[in-house]
């Protein structure tokens, strides 16, 4: 974990290793820049090797540790049973497992599904460079039907969650379900499926899963029984371990298919 309080020189360390001293010290001071809250919510342009346009992160919000998962942690850098087609971006917060991913399968498709209004906004501005890259603003779910956005415990940007129960000063967004939202696409499904939803992974795969897991080879999940007990039996009751391999990557545990 890189703290942005230690002085710079041990700040861009990793920067600098993974990408170089003259980039890697740049997107140190950008990095910088992004993970401190006196300018809250600035958009902070952060130019990153190997991608189409610099990366836009929220001064003093969790954009930058996000950051720190996807680009410097390589969470997205799981293995593959094979190439992917189409890929599920679920939880994409402001889109840079999208990015990732779209660098990495350059030939893919994805739907980056994002249900916080703010969190869209981001996501669609980073994104506007990749047509590969379609942004979805709505909720997975286990129905399709309205959902109510509301914070999470920790009061992070990545932490929103939904509901079926309406809260106070909050407006309804699409809840809908993995096979509806391919429909609405136009594809066959996702044979890579990521899933951030802070303990919705638990209502996908309490109701229907085999509507479209016989199509996916690849799950990687989050999973929140923190904040929804239930989280992982769910999700482990759906994959069986021996058609299913599993590991470890990150904050994500990985399910694939044998190749």
């Amino acid at each position: 974990m890189i703290n942005p309080i230690r002085s710079f020189a041990s700040l861009s360390r990793p920067f600098r290793s993974k990408f170089g001293d003259l980039r890697g010290s740049l997107m140190a001071l950008q990095y910088r820049r992004a993970s401190y809250a006196e300018a809250l919510g600035t958009l902070v342009p952060v130019k990153v090797p190997g991608f189409r346009q610099p990366i836009l992160l929220r001064a003093g919000t969790s954009d930058a540790q996000v950051f720190l998962q996807h680009i410097m942690q390589d969470e997205m850098a799981f293995p593959v049973s094979r190439t992917p087609t189409h890929i599920l971006d679920g939880g994409a917060n402001v889109g840079l497992a999208s990015l990732v991913l779209a660098k990495r399968f350059p030939e893919a498709r994805i739907a980056a599904v994002e249900p916080e209004q703010e969190n869209y906004r981001v996501l669609c501005a980073n994104t506007q460079s990749y047509p590969n890259i379609t942004p979805v603003n709505a909720a997975l779910w286990r129905s399709d039907q309205p959902l109510y956005v509301h914070q999470g415990a920790d009061g992070s940007s990545w932490s929103f969650r939904v509901s079926t129960a309406e809260k106070e000063q909050h407006h309804a967004i699409e809840g809908i379900t993995i096979p509806t939202l391919a429909r609405r696409l136009g594809w066959p499904g996702f044979d890579l499926v990521k899933l951030d939803v802070e303990g919705g992974e638990k209502e996908i795969f309490d109701h229907g899963p085999d509507t479209w897991l016989d199509q996916t080879s690849v799950v990687a999940v989050e999973l929140h029984d923190r904040f929804v007990p239930g989280c992982t039996e769910a999700v482990l009751g759906c994959l069986d371990p021996t058609l299913w391999v599993r590991e470890a990557h990150g904050e994500y545990a990985v399910f694939r298919r044998p190749p």
